[in-house]
């Protein structure tokens, strides 16, 4: 079964007043609802349901709030059997990684999701006791921002109104929940003998080591909803009413309904667009430019009314520059009032998408007109028509478009006067005036007539005798694409038509072109070193900080190897001198490990083991039990655990002496601090009795057993 977490955040309801201004936000519950977002879940520390979130974890898993078949949704105390009042409509992840962190190691493994999951659980435990997460400063290393739409209109009030003041997200993490104390997987391990919310140290008796508390880290985040609650867990959290950048921001006070402490770390802000103002701008206070704006605009949309006109006076006349100009209006060759329609229109239009297909199929419209009104010959009216079609627009290159999303088709003079009638009546999205300025340039480099717009005739070498010419003709990048067969079919077609028509072709210096050729191609070539050559410092600054993390990590796991050898030559000791023992060697353990203590064990190993007979042993053992008084009884070893040989009068169950043989291995191993948790725990659960059981007899028996 998958672990699910909830994580619950505090809402502050708003003051009647802002909620008064609030109301203008939105025109009707049922039609458009309330935007809201949301700062969630963070990462980074410990939170109040003691589960510590990775970044870089939680990094990955925001986008599942979105990316599936269907929007995640906005329930109530995570009821997924009721009506959803809401939508998540986008989520993503905030890094907020303190500039003083950005450099350290922890923080660096924390957000890097390459590296291993028991590599990032220590790096979270040593960034725990370095004590920077202790600071009332601290806000952790990242969240995830959710934007919803709350449709359901009793919620919305509730929201307004304060009856729910909290939200909780909901997500699963299948296989991979760990304990931030030892690192087990709890899912696929089991439980481990730390109890959440106790603080361990590595050392019971090191008195600078502060610990941590035990809490969990999920490796896996899969988001599933977000729920509005009536319980707070995350003080980090806050909500902002709308999507928009131009927000008014309220402080809330937190009433202290349970203690000074609580209060202090559940401060919220509102934020809210300040509709009112927007919408009640007085035509009479704009300023000498924005007025000139306001009556070209007025004519243009009549239809609007005066504050409206001057919210777009304003945008507008912001885009002015120095010079009295708007962007592009220069190359784009167009009065200021006509500079400020396409503004408008820009500003109209932001939001919708391009469609490039229909622009095509309004060219495909003008350049019939062109072919019904003589302004083009059918000849050139069929090949402009037939590099419309999705598959040659697909083979021109993008530096042939001038709109967005290859829109605007300009290979040619032909498209150049086309596109020329479109601009003035296209009313989609994309800036008009950029367009418009692009087209304009085209024109120039095909060498089409700019002074009519409605020519498309090249402007040079334009004759009598040539006034039919084919001026289509195919760019540099569509002549690489032609097969040498086509190539050479089109050579001779051109040099065919040259001598009917007793044309001399006059060619540029071959060698001025090569040499040209060969400094475009140096200066590219030296462009391209000199990235190459940042690109490769950059990689060596990252290699280099990469080694010298590798070079500590090599020291530190030195270290580890030489505590763990001289720890596996203690314990390998002591099993030699009972082996020396049970073969009659040694009289006790103790004289075994004093006579092994600077011995070669590679060589004692051998000797002790060919002495070490089993049978001998066994007989040794039975003959024992054979020189014993048959009418003597004999204690149950599953009970008879004290040093006084006293029996329990009930026995004990098979899980009890069980735990009490785990209790004594880490008494034996001098883990006493896990003894005693272990004992705690099965008292708790009442797998035996204290009085039946003391702790004290089991350490006496452990240490008995040790001599």
């Amino acid at each position: 079964m998958e672990p699910l977490f909830n994580d619950y955040c505090k809402v502050q309801p708003l003051s009647d007043n802002q909620v008064s201004e609030m109301k203008d936000f939105f025109s009707s519950p049922e039609d458009k609802g309330l935007e809201v977002t949301l700062e969630a879940t963070h990462s980074g520390f410990m939170n109040d349901n003691l589960r510590f979130y990775i970044p870089s974890r939680m990094r990955d898993g925001a986008k599942t709030f979105t990316q599936r078949r269907k929007p995640a949704k906005i329930l109530k105390h995570h009821d997924a059997q009721s009506d959803p009042v809401g939508i998540i409509v986008d989520a993503e992840y905030i890094d907020t990684t303190p500039e003083y962190l950005q450099k350290n190691k922890d923080v660096q493994i924390l957000n890097d999701s390459s590296f291993p999951m028991k590599k990032q659980i220590s790096a979270a435990k040593r960034l725990m006791k370095s004590g920077v997460m202790d600071s009332e400063d601290w806000k952790g290393l990242g969240y995830v921002k959710l934007k919803a739409v709350v449709l359901d209109e009793r919620t919305i009030k509730q929201v307004q109104t304060g009856l729910f003041d909290a939200v909780s997200t909901s997500f699963s993490s299948p296989g991979h929940v760990y304990c931030n104390v030892c690192g087990q997987n709890l899912v696929t391990d089991g439980f481990c003998e730390h109890e959440p919310g106790t603080i361990y140290k590595d050392n019971e008796e090191d008195s600078d080591d502060p610990g941590v508390v035990c809490g969990m880290i999920p490796g896996v985040h899969n988001y599933q909803e977000c729920s509005f609650v009536v319980m707070d867990g995350d003080p980090l959290t806050g909500i902002k009413i709308g999507f928009e950048d131009s927000l008014k921001t309220y402080d809330i006070p937190v009433e202290d309904w349970r203690s000074n402490s609580f209060a202090k770390e559940t401060k919220f802000v509102y934020e809210f667009k300040d509709f009112k103002e927007a919408n009640n701008m007085d035509p009479t206070k704009l300023s000498d430019t924005q007025k000139e704006v306001f009556e070209v605009i007025k004519k243009l949309r009549p239809e609007l009314d005066d504050n409206a006109i001057s919210e777009l006076a304003v945008k507008v006349s912001q885009l002015r520059q120095e010079d009295g100009k708007y962007p592009y209006q220069e190359d784009a060759d167009i009065t200021n009032e006509l500079a400020i329609q396409y503004a408008v229109d820009n500003f109209e239009t932001k939001e919708q998408e391009i469609n490039a297909d229909s622009i095509v199929d309004e060219m495909q419209i003008e350049l019939k007109k062109m072919l019904d009104e003589g302004v083009i010959s059918e000849e050139i009216w069929k090949v402009a028509d037939a590099q419309l079609s999705a598959e040659e627009r697909k083979k021109l290159p993008s530096s042939a478009f001038c709109g967005p999303d290859r829109s605007f088709p300009v290979p040619d003079c032909a498209h150049v006067t086309a596109a020329r009638r479109l601009i003035g009546r296209y009313e989609g999205p994309g800036d008009k005036s950029k367009i418009r300025a692009c087209i304009n340039r085209k024109a120039k480099a095909l060498g089409c007539d700019d002074e009519k717009e409605d020519s498309a005739v090249p402007s040079k070498n334009t004759t009598d005798d040539n006034k039919d010419a084919l001026f289509t003709l195919p760019t540099c990048e569509q002549l690489k694409d032609l097969e040498n067969k086509d190539a050479q079919t089109l050579f001779a077609m051109a040099e065919s038509e040259l001598i009917s028509r007793d044309l001399k072709v006059q060619r540029d210096c071959s060698k001025c072109a090569e040499s040209a050729d060969l400094l475009d191609k140096a200066k590219q070539e030296l462009k391209d070193s000199k990235e190459e050559i940042n690109d490769l410092k950059t990689t060596l600054k990252v290699l280099r900080v990469e080694m010298k993390n590798q070079m500590e990590d090599y020291f530190r796991q030195v270290d580890d190897y030489v505590a763990l050898g001289s720890e596996l030559t203690t314990v390998k000791s002591e099993k030699l001198a009972l082996i020396g023992v049970l073969s009659g060697k040694y009289d006790t353990l103790e004289k075994g490990i004093d006579a092994l203590k600077d011995a070669d064990l590679t060589k004692e190993e051998p000797v002790l083991m060919d002495n070490f007979k089993i049978d001998d042993v066994m007989t040794k053992l039975n003959d024992g039990l054979a020189q014993q008084n048959p009418e003597d009884t004999v204690d149950d070893p599953t009970v008879n655990i004290d040093s006084d040989n006293s029996q329990f009068p009930d026995g004990l169950s098979g899980p009890a002496v069980a735990a009490i043989e785990n209790i004594r291995d880490f008494i034996h191993s001098n883990e006493i601090g896990r003894a005693k948790n272990l004992y705690a725990r099965m008292i708790a659960r009442k797998v035996f009795d204290e009085k039946q059981v003391p702790f004290d007899s089991l350490q006496q028996k452990s240490q008995t057993l040790a001599e």
